[in-house]
């Protein structure tokens, strides 16, 4: 029977293979694709680092979520979720989500992607069978007391759930079709993602 780590490892892999594949041929008119007016995405500051709207230290969650760009979501799940979740678990916890640097253009997604993937994914394969059971610590915040085994479960549903509305542009076009008040819905650039099969 194979243990935790290669189990996740597993599972991973396969949502990760549709993440990636989904993304092939993203361009930069998609991927900084904003459907209406107040969307979060990513930004270039005058240091020329691009960072994402919405996150960071002292920066309060919304009441109400916005809308969120595809290199918004690219961000999110692959430099905090696994990048900065990654240093958190198996490194020396020092990063900060100030400290990443996403990228600005879609042809730099795939390395960043898979850098931190392979992070993630070295890291799962480290872990020995105690410590999935341990609490993660206050770095975690809300998450302090959960187990190692719970914020692995939980990158795992935010990988799953991600990928298809990244490369779909569906949460976004439902958000903003049913619940924002925003005053434009531009047609993506591109249908594929939204016609394309599971």
């Amino acid at each position: 029977m194979a243990g935790v780590g290669e189990s996740l490892c597993r599972a991973f892999d396969g949502v990760w293979e549709r993440f990636t594949g989904r993304l092939e041929g993203l361009d930069d008119a998609e991927y900084l694709w904003e459907p209406v007016d107040g969307c979060w995405s990513i930004r270039e500051g005058a240091d020329r680092r691009w960072r994402m709207d919405g996150v960071g230290a002292g920066v309060p969650a919304p009441a109400r979520p916005p809308v969120t760009t595809i290199a918004w979501r690219i961000g999110h799940l692959s430099g905090i979720a696994l990048g900065a979740f990654a240093n958190w678990l198996f490194g020396d916890s020092s990063l900060t989500v100030e400290d990443i640097s996403f990228p600005g253009r879609a042809a730099e997604v795939p390395d960043f992607c898979g850098r931190n993937y392979r992070a993630w994914r070295d890291g799962i394969g480290s872990i020995d069978q105690e410590r999935w059971w341990q609490p993660l610590g206050p770095k975690w915040h809300p998450y302090a007391e959960a187990s190692t085994w719970t914020s692995h479960c939980m990158c795992l549903t935010r990988s799953s759930t991600t990928a298809p509305r990244s490369a779909c542009c569906e949460t976004s076009t439902f958000a903003a079709t049913s619940f924002s008040s925003a005053r434009r819905l531009d047609a993506p650039p591109r249908s594929r993602w939204r016609d394309s099969a599971w």
